[in-house]
């Protein structure tokens, strides 16, 4: 008989929350809630004081932002509302179980064997709806989606998965005694997380996977990088006159009624919602109850919950002061991964460089898309970013 305890009941239900955090939020969440469980179960019975060790590099921006989002919630202009959606930082949480659990190099690449299969099933989806909506049905305004969220979720969620899986790969074809089977899976993965990605026609998103690859394969080796490169350039020039080159040649569109435009109005409305309370701004979850006051009266977008930006949109519901401390915590994560990546050798090196890339992918999406608490991509983000928290990846 197989021996159950919490710790491994708390593993496995991560390695579920990794198979399905990019097919439905509500699976994903139901993985990660029993993994979650678990652990503290763990930790309150062992009185385990490394489950929550974290540099306090990290830990001490980590927490003045949970603090300052709290602060803005209780003093906003609707305090129970504020403070209901307040509960949505349990997704950050991830990033404490994730490292726990992460701890060994087994578990580590068991997760990622999981997260690899859920992409290449998630990827397949979302592109083979693209064929068959785009092509066949010749459906022009059809855009990939998962199971759960719209196309902007399935967009963030695509590209992180694109991009550390790719890192994963180069990591093993780098490393010693290279395993066929996790080369096949993050290749795969990768592959199909980002033909998925090309179906959900969300520029951020493209623009994000982009300047991630770039990292992976810049810091892989002239080869690598000549090869990714040649690619690009090739798969531009054939895509150049179909819907999806003429999609991201929109983004230089500053006609009225585009969405480019639109997001400039939003992004001028935050900004004079910031200059009206600029130190712990309005609370969360309450943009929507003042957005009319500020909004442009050329917008045809005339209801939002959000600004599409998480920076202003921050700055806006915590104040400057949750904007300074996010900055703060993602500059510490950004330094903690290069640094990382930096002093580490062969596996190890191109492993953390994946999950640096991952940091660099989140924050450029971010500029066109609040996701800091947009559940299925913030919770996957700090999944990822768990794994990258313990100094080695592949050994113990």
């Amino acid at each position: 008989m197989v021996k159950f305890d919490l710790k491994t009941g708390a593993f496995w239900a991560l390695c579920g929350y990794a198979a399905v955090s990019a097919v439905s939020i509500t699976m994903a969440e139901i993985f990660y809630i029993l993994s979650l469980v678990l652990w503290i179960v763990l930790f309150v019975k062992q009185k385990d004081e490394t489950a929550f060790n974290i540099s306090k590099f990290i830990l001490i921006p980590f927490s003045a932002f949970i603090f300052i989002h709290f602060i803005a919630a209780v003093f906003g202009v609707d305090p129970l509302n504020s403070i209901k959606d307040f509960k949505k930082v349990y997704i950050m949480g991830a990033v404490f179980l994730a490292a726990y659990i992460s701890r060994s190099s087994l578990n580590k690449e068991m997760l990622m064997r999981f997260f690899a299969a859920g992409a290449i099933f998630v990827g397949g989806y979302a592109f083979s709806t693209g064929i068959y909506h785009r092509l066949i049905m010749h459906e022009a305004d059809f855009r990939a989606v998962s199971f759960s969220g719209n196309h902007m979720h399935a967009g963030g969620m695509l590209a992180m998965a694109c991009v550390v899986l790719a890192g994963f790969m180069v990591a093993e074809l780098k490393s010693l005694s290279v395993k066929r089977l996790n080369v096949l899976l993050y290749s795969l993965g990768s592959f199909f997380a980002g033909l998925g990605l090309v179906f959900t026609f969300t520029r951020g998103s493209w623009l994000a996977a982009l300047c991630g690859m770039l990292i992976i394969f810049f810091m892989a080796g002239k080869k690598y990088f000549v090869i990714f490169l040649v690619i690009i350039a090739a798969a531009g020039f054939a895509l150049k006159d179909t819907a999806v080159g003429k999609r991201a040649m929109s983004s230089f569109n500053t006609n009225k009624g585009t969405s480019n435009i639109e997001r400039a109005y939003m992004w001028e409305s935050g900004i004079k919602m910031i200059k009206d309370k600029p130190w712990l701004g309005i609370g969360t979850a309450n943009v929507g109850k003042i957005y009319p006051q500020y909004i442009n009266p050329e917008a045809r977008e005339r209801q939002q919950g959000h600004l599409h930006n998480t920076a202003i949109q921050i700055a806006v519901i915590d104040g400057l002061l949750g904007l300074a401390a996010l900055i703060w915590l993602f500059v510490s994560l950004l330094i903690t991964q290069i640094r990382g990546a930096l002093s580490a050798n062969g596996y190890d090196k191109h492993a953390l460089f994946a999950f640096f890339a991952v940091t660099v992918v989140f924050v450029i999406n971010g500029l066109f898309e609040y996701n800091l608490f947009s559940s299925q991509v913030a919770l996957m983000f700090w999944f990822l970013t768990g794994i990258s928290l313990r100094p080695r990846i592949h050994g113990q």
